[in-house]
């Protein structure tokens, strides 16, 4: 038979991840042109966030935001 292992004590958080835009970009490493319309995208959709990337304004830099959800929980043996 199997072993009948089950999880318990689950616990689980929605966690944002906000990256600066330009350092973001520059680590996809983008055809010529692709960061443009990357920026252009975002910035279209900063007060919208019908992408769902949070994209806003930190001063002069853009940033957005990786939404991430975190579940975690013991094994029984």
């Amino acid at each position: 038979m199997a072993n009948a292992s089950k999880i318990i004590g689950i616990k689980s958080t929605w966690y944002n991840v906000k990256m600066e835009l330009k350092k973001q970009i520059k680590s996809l490493f983008p055809k010529p042109g692709d960061d443009d319309k990357m920026r252009e995208i975002l910035q279209a959709d900063i007060k919208k966030n019908s992408i769902g990337m949070g994209a806003h304004w930190v001063g002069e830099k853009m940033y957005i935001v990786y939404p991430s959800f975190i579940l975690a929980g013991k094994k029984t043996a």
